[in-house]
């Protein structure tokens, strides 16, 4: 209980900054659907998972966009504490059109991640520096259960053996989502350079990068559709005319969160032990297939 109010207080923060985001009526709507969407409720309040905190880290960096080195410390903070918003450092770098602004957010945002994460290995000698390096490689490339499209081998393979030739090919496939990314960002960076109104668009090219992660990394968890819901609500509200699209997305990715997590079942074990065994009858015969 305790530990989740982390995660409960970033929902509230959250809440609050998107009812400032609009005027009085769509800002209660925005503060009422992040409140009491389920999707949301799940991940944070009965998952535990801390993305909500990760996402409250990277919109102050946002907020505080024109302090630059506060920026880059909020920026840096939420990249050592989950890797995701290490995909938005270029475009808030490139906020800042000077060059040495721009190298400086870089150098400063690093300076958490190499603090907290890779002191402790000049520290203590008997800790070895290849289990974080082998870490990062294998969530950079990891291959698996997925929320996109890459779900579809994945359910397969538990059905019919696949070649040896798809995983070779799937594994080469898995580093292309840089590729991609890359070359969003470098579209938005152009994008950066030749608008004025800069802050009014920020968010509309997060969302963007968001968009073509979701499209290409091979592996894209449930926790990871925070950071769309953030920003796709903010563009629906302001927009209205992508509401359908909106909803799609987080009512059929629910409807993942629940057949991949056994319909939930197991959040259940704090108020009854029972939940283990019914989670393993789910894990076979008529409800399992409809999982």
């Amino acid at each position: 209980f305790m530990i989740k109010q982390v995660m409960i207080s970033s929902d509230l923060f959250l809440g609050f900054l998107l009812y400032k985001q609009f005027e009085k009526d769509k800002g209660i709507k925005a503060f009422k659907f992040w409140m009491l969407c389920p999707y949301i409720i799940i991940i944070s309040s009965i998952w535990g998972m801390f993305d909500q905190f990760v996402l409250l880290l990277l919109v102050f960096s946002i907020i505080a966009i024109e302090k630059p080195f506060k920026s880059a410390i909020l920026e840096g903070l939420g990249i050592t504490l989950k890797g995701i918003p290490i995909i938005f450092l270029p475009l808030l770098a490139f906020f800042k059109r000077k060059k040495y602004e721009i190298l400086i957010y870089f150098i400063v945002s690093a300076l958490p991640l190499f603090t907290i994460s890779l002191l402790p290995y000049l520290i203590f000698k008997n800790w070895n520096i290849n289990s974080l390096i082998g870490t990062a490689t294998d969530t950079i490339h990891k291959v698996g259960n997925s929320l996109n499209y890459w779900v579809v081998p994945y359910v397969l393979n538990n059905f019919y053996s696949l070649p040896d030739l798809f995983y070779q090919v799937a594994s080469i496939l898995s580093y292309l989502w840089i590729f991609i990314i890359s070359l969003g960002l470098i579209f938005c960076i152009i994008n950066i350079k030749e608008n004025k109104n800069l802050i009014e668009h920020l968010y509309l090219l997060i969302l963007f990068i968001i968009l073509l992660f979701f499209l290409s990394r091979s592996q894209i968890n449930e926790q990871y559709l925070i950071y769309f819901l953030y920003f796709g609500l903010i563009e629906t509200l302001k927009y209205g005319n992508s509401k359908n699209y909106f909803n799609g997305i987080w009512l059929s990715a629910l409807v993942f969160l629940l057949a991949n997590n056994f319909f939930l079942v197991r959040f259940f074990l704090p108020i009854s032990i029972s939940a283990i065994s019914i989670e393993s009858s789910l894990r076979e015969g008529f409800f399992n297939n409809i999982r």
